[in-house]
């Protein structure tokens, strides 16, 4: 991300002293560099970190919570218990 910050830098001060020295000789130079700052500053909007807002969580009354059956894992899913009694056993 610095990276792409200080070829931005770089690039607008490349630009700024085409156009001070020969404004028109250079159109074909001055043209790739701002191709290239445009690029750059592309990549630096798609590099920054993208916020999402959080989902809302939808509000239950308490009847419709209290009707609900409990969260049981699937019988496949759930961790297999050895049976004490057949341990025990001579």
């Amino acid at each position: 991300m610095k990276l792409v910050r200080h070829e931005i830098v770089i690039l607008d001060r490349q630009r700024d002293a085409i156009r001070q020295i020969e404004p028109d000789v250079n159109s074909f130079i001055r043209a790739a560099i701002d191709e290239r700052l445009i690029r750059m500053q592309t990549a630096q909007k798609l590099a920054e970190p993208q916020v999402f807002e959080k989902p809302k969580l939808k509000v239950m009354s308490q009847k419709q919570s209290g009707s609900q059956r409990p969260y049981l894992p699937h019988p496949d899913r759930r961790k297999a218990v050895p049976d004490r009694r057949k341990a025990m056993a001579p």
